[in-house]
């Protein structure tokens, strides 16, 4: 079943699911290189990227999907309901899962919230190859300072500025400096393009 591209039941429903996608924001699907869905707290699928599509929902499969359209993960070589780790990330803020792929093998699915989204419980999963909180790496690939690259680390957990600074313990101006130091050591425009592209190498 393509899932993807498989049809809600009715036209509420499909209009339910666009107002979902429109309000999540198109941005988060900019990270095309990496298999990303975008999932309700229940676990239900309300879309998927092409990567995810071709590397992650056609055989051999990582994620199934039941009648309702929740997802089920391969975790540790079991079917899991996704709702577990959403829960546990909305919850917990557990923000990475380690899970087994037939087609990529070990591999970390991280998740975060979409865009201004607090009532409807809408997440976005990434599945890389590695842990995201590499900072060593990003400092490495990308001549980021300690600092920068840390402030990075917190962007890519979805965590704003705003919270990186409280977290750091310093100003909200000193986080922007390091953001677009990051920017421009990273050659991108904006906050989303400099999260594709560390997420990307």
């Amino acid at each position: 079943m393509n899932l993807a591209a498989a049809h809600i039941g009715n036209e509420g429903a499909a209009a339910t699911r666009q107002r979902l996608l429109d309000r999540a924001g198109k941005h988060l699907f900019e990270l095309a290189a990496l298999p990303s869905m975008l999932l309700d707290h229940r676990g239900t699928l309300i879309a998927a990227n092409g990567a995810a599509q071709k590397s992650l929902l056609e055989p051999p499969i990582t994620f199934m999907a039941d009648a309702m359209r929740r997802l089920h993960a391969l975790v540790a070589g079991r079917w899991t309901p996704m709702a577990i780790p959403i829960a546990e990330f909305l919850v917990g803020s557990r923000t990475e899962w380690e899970l087994q792929s037939p087609r990529r093998g070990a591999c970390h699915m991280h998740f975060q919230t979409a865009e201004d989204d607090t009532e409807l419980g809408l997440v976005l999963a990434t599945v890389c190859d590695r842990p995201l909180d590499d900072e060593e790496r990003m400092r490495q690939t990308f001549g980021m300072s300690r600092t920068e690259a840390k402030v990075v680390h917190l962007l890519i957990r979805g965590l704003s500025p705003r919270e990186a600074a409280a977290i750091l313990n310093v100003k909200l101006s000193t986080i922007r400096t390091h953001i677009q130091h990051a920017l421009e050591k990273t050659q991108s425009s904006r906050q989303s393009e400099l999260v594709s592209k560390v997420l990307a190498r």
